[in-house]
C-alpha cells in the first residue's frame, strides 16, 4: 500500500473514531479539539491528519511517542491502519504497565501480579493443550 492510500485510511479511521466520540453532542460540544486533547495530542496536530477541507492533502503522524499515545487511545489497531509493525510481546507488556496506577496500594499491587501471573499461566497451559491436539 502506498503512502497516499494509507493517508486515505489514516482520514477514514479517524473521521470513523471522532462520529463516536462526538456521540449526539450538538453545537461545538465534543468538537475536534476537545478530541485531540483527549488523545493526548495538539488539535493542530489533529487537523493535519483530519483536515476540514477534504480536498488538502492529510499528514501521518510519525513520532513514537505520539504514535504511543494514539495506541494507548485507540488501541494497537492504529499499527495496522497505518501499515507499522506492532511491537514486540516485551514491549506491549511495558505499555500496559504503564497505564497501572502509580498510587496503587501495596495489596493491590500483589493482588495485580497474582492475577497477572495466573493469566499467562493459563495461556500457557491452554497453548500447550492446542498444541497436543492439533
Amino acid at each position: 500500500m502506498d503512502e497516499k492510500e494509507i493517508k486515505m485510511r489514516w482520514r477514514q479511521y479517524l473521521r470513523k473514531r471522532y462520529v463516536e466520540y462526538r456521540g449526539d453532542a450538538t453545537g461545538n460540544k465534543r468538537n475536534k479539539s476537545d478530541f485531540a486533547r483527549e488523545i493526548g495530542v495538539s488539535p493542530q496536530l489533529f487537523n493535519d491528519w483530519m483536515p476540514e477541507d477534504e480536498t488538502k492533502e492529510n499528514k501521518l503522524p510519525k513520532h513514537k511517542t505520539t504514535i504511543d499515545k494514539l495506541v494507548k487511545y485507540f488501541g494497537p489497531e492504529v499499527y495496522d491502519v497505518l501499515e507499522l509493525p506492532r511491537p514486540g510481546l516485551l514491549e506491549s507488556i511495558d505499555r500496559l504497565i504503564e497505564t497501572i496506577p502509580a498510587n496503587i496500594s501495596g495489596s493491590k499491587q500483589e493482588g495485580l501480579l497474582q492475577r497477572i501471573e495466573r493469566a499467562i499461566q493459563d495461556y500457557v497451559e491452554e497453548e500447550a493443550l492446542y498444541r497436543r491436539t492439533e
